[in-house]
């Protein structure tokens, strides 16, 4: 039985593997940690575990707890009182023909390939499995004739009846099968009973009334985005801070104190909450820093859930029968693109379906263009383009993959028309299986500092994307980065290396760097992680786009690339980039792999110019390169998911208020889960732990000093004059 859990990597040369866990170990504690406080883990950081539909006809109540295989290839414990998940684990089989039946108070799981295993359905312990000698199981009915069997259909169309208690095979004809019956009630008593709506919520009813409800359609997120709170109301707004810049010194300061002053008609309030037993003071910390934000999820069951990122992902409102397909913000306002091809505007504060002209428009969508923060626009069936909110400058330059004829074609909308400019095609016998726009990311620094302070200027072209294709035939993987206005091909690169499950490339695109996995069987099988830094030069001081703009319609230079890889313990099912308000914060890059755990490394553990077979040079440690080792290993304190097992399969993050901070969003497959990361740790906000107690006993301890010294200097003072 393959179980998804948690575990390291294991492998035939383990001392090898030890010694390059423990080098991964020390580098990760050199460049310092990604994860929040100590203490505030758990805190701040949230999992929604799910377990996917369930239906009646596999599943059973016993002694309070529900067994259940769902439709997300998860078995399952549910405590019927409270609704807590007790245990769960997912199948890597295919589990759609599987069925579960009670096997004298066990859980019985037939119909996972050619195995019949019983579970423990209070602690999901497996207890035992057999192998069926007939092969792989295509089906599996209850018996109409005896309750006790259970009617299996095998690949080779034999069928045969096995014993629930005295777990003996005989022979059964398939006219005695009983499909399974479709409702999606599975009786508890005589009073309660578990219900599974058709929206994605399981609840158990009493009556007419809900004794509580899970969202497990969040099992089957289709899409996500943030949308950020009105800011909290302070003295200090922007207005002060430009006065204080621009006054005199006493000004600023009677000006400073006159806030203050003002800001006493607070104190009663912030005194009552200090009595309270609520932390109303964690609420408007999380408020001002920019933590509390909502993550709005569309499910395959046509539901919009908002998720309150500071109160362990509170549901803060939702919304059924919006089968949405795709989401986009602009300012407060949610656009959920459904699969009608019609648009729909949600406040996103609110919750409430908002009148939009616009929008209103749209009636073929095909997927959202986002121009810029402040403006949306919409492919149509017809190729043409319905900008929907926000005003932008024209000419637009536009791509659009199209996976039938494995190309990018590229468009220009002007004069609210769009016209294709030019198509880059893929080899013969390629499919694009991932891609990765850089668009406009701020950027605090043009170029890398190195060791001996001169300096390796960034390829910071904006209009860049990264393209992935596969073939099948060859098994071979072809990454290029091409100009999206003028489809003009920067750099390419193949893979010839036996590569397996395309559907298994991540990509994603930083601000002058590109990550991307894949599984391949040469030279060594596992799972590669591959780094591309690209620079103006290879030459330090050596800037060839000296102009801050120029267009991609002038003889700009292609880049120096650095290119290195890496190998990962397992296999990766979503990447993402940390981001943070200004851009002067190091990034991370977030990996979610297969057993559940979510790491965040640091952009500088992969960088590709670290040392290959030999030790760094003096200045190669000032800029913090350290050798390169092939293999990143599982170190504590770069798992933030710590010991929760997070199965997602889309990475999204957005910038707090506070420049150190960067929000993380996991979803897909199961789980939602929510983070904060702090990859040049956490600079401009001080500990929870902070003795700002003690701070203010030795201040009062150096007034207390000095009003006692003061006397005594100035008495020596006068008794030096008079002599």
């Amino acid at each position: 039985m393959e179980v998804k859990s948690q575990r390291f990597w294991v492998g035939t040369q383990q001392h090898v593997m030890k010694g390059l866990i423990a080098t991964t170990t020390c580098v990760l504690a050199a460049l310092g940690a990604n994860a929040v406080y100590v203490d505030d883990a758990y805190r701040v950081d949230w999992i929604q575990e799910q377990v996917g539909q369930v239906s009646a006809s596999n599943a059973f109540v016993s002694d309070d707890v529900l067994a259940a295989l769902t439709s997300k290839n998860v078995l399952a414990g549910i405590n019927v009182t409270d609704g807590r998940l007790l245990w769960r684990k997912q199948f890597d089989d295919d589990a759609s023909f599987a069925r579960v039946k009670v096997q004298d108070k066990d859980l019985a799981v037939l119909g996972l390939k050619d195995r019949v295993s019983t579970w423990d359905p209070k602690l999901g312990h497996l207890k035992l499995q057999e192998f069926v000698s007939e092969g792989e199981i295509r089906s599996v009915y209850g018996d109409a004739a005896d309750p006790e069997r259970v009617i299996v259909e095998f690949g080779d169309g034999s069928v045969k009846a096995y014993n629930l208690f005295t777990r003996e095979w005989t022979s059964a004809k398939k006219s005695s099968a009983n499909k399974p019956a479709s409702s999606e009630v599975v009786e508890v008593d005589s009073e309660r009973r578990v219900v599974q709506q058709s929206n994605g919520q399981l609840q158990l009813v009493k009556g007419e009334k809900v004794l509580w409800s899970r969202e497990e359609g969040l099992a089957d997120a289709v899409d996500g985005v943030f949308v950020d709170l009105p800011e909290i109301e302070t003295s200090l707004s922007a207005e002060e801070l430009v006065f204080e810049e621009n006054a005199d010194v006493f000004s600023a300061y009677v000006r400073r104190v006159q806030r203050h002053l003002n800001d006493l008609k607070y104190l009663p309030d912030y005194v009552l909450s200090k009595l309270s037993l609520e932390d109303h003071h964690q609420d408007t910390r999380d408020e001002i820093f920019g933590f509390r934000k909502l993550f709005v999820v569309a499910t395959k069951q046509g539901r919009l859930i908002a998720l309150n990122t500071a109160v362990q992902g509170r549901i803060e409102w939702a919304i059924d029968d919006i089968h949405a397909v795709q989401l986009a913000t602009v300012g407060e306002t949610i656009y959920a693109l459904t699969s009608e091809g019609t648009l729909t505007a949600i406040d996103g504060v609110l919750g409430q379906i908002v009148p939009d002209s616009a929008a209103d428009n749209v009636h073929d969508g095909l997927e959202f263009v986002q121009l810029t923060p402040s403006a949306l626009a919409v492919w149509t069936n017809a190729g043409a383009i319905v900008n929907v909110v926000g005003e932008t400058q024209q000419p637009l330059y536009l791509t659009k993959e199209d996976k039938a004829s494995s190309s990018v074609q590229g468009y220009v909308y002007q004069d609210d028309k769009v016209v294709p400019t030019w198509t880059f095609n893929l080899d013969k016998g390629y499919t694009t299986v991932a891609s990765a726009k850089r668009g406009h990311q701020v950027v605090a620094s043009i170029g890398t500092i190195l060791g001996d302070r001169s300096v390796l200027y960034k390829y910071l072209h904006d209009n860049s994307l990264a393209v992935a294709g596969y073939n099948p035939e060859t098994q071979t993987l072809k990454i290029c980065v091409i100009d999206t206005v003028t489809g003009r091909t920067l750099h390419c690169k193949e893979h010839n290396e036996n590569v397996v499950n395309p559907e298994n490339v991540k990509l994603v695109f930083g601000e002058y760097w590109i990550v991307y996995t894949y599984y391949s069987a040469k030279p060594t099988p596992g799972q590669k992680l591959v780094v591309w830094d690209l620079y103006e030069s290879g030459t330090p001081n050596e800037r060839i786009n000296k102009d801050a703009s120029y267009s991609s319609f002038e003889s700009f230079p292609l880049p120096h690339v650095k290119a290195q890889s890496f190998l990962l313990p397992s296999k990766v099912d979503a990447l993402g980039i940390s981001r943070t308000k200004f851009g002067v914060t190091s990034r991370d890059v977030i990996v979610s792999l297969s057993t559940g755990q979510i790491l965040s490394l640091p952009k500088r553990l992969l960088d590709a110019r670290r040392p290959v077979g030999r030790d760094p040079t003096k200045e190669e440690l000032g800029e913090g390169l350290v050798k390169y080792e092939p293999f990143i290993g599982i170190v504590e304190h770069a798992v933030i998911s710590h010991f929760r097992q997070a199965l997602v399969n889309y990475i999204t993050t957005t910038g707090a208020a506070l420049e150190s901070t960067s929000l993380v969003v996991g979803y897909g497959n199961l789980d939602i889960f929510f983070t904060r990361v702090t990859p040049s740790m956490p600079f401009d906000v001080l500990n929870s732990k902070f003795g700002k107690t003690k701070l203010l006993y030795t201040i009062a301890a150096l007034i207390a000093i000095v009003s006692f010294l003061r006397p005594i200097v100035n008495r020596k003072a006068v008794n030096a004059i008079w002599r």
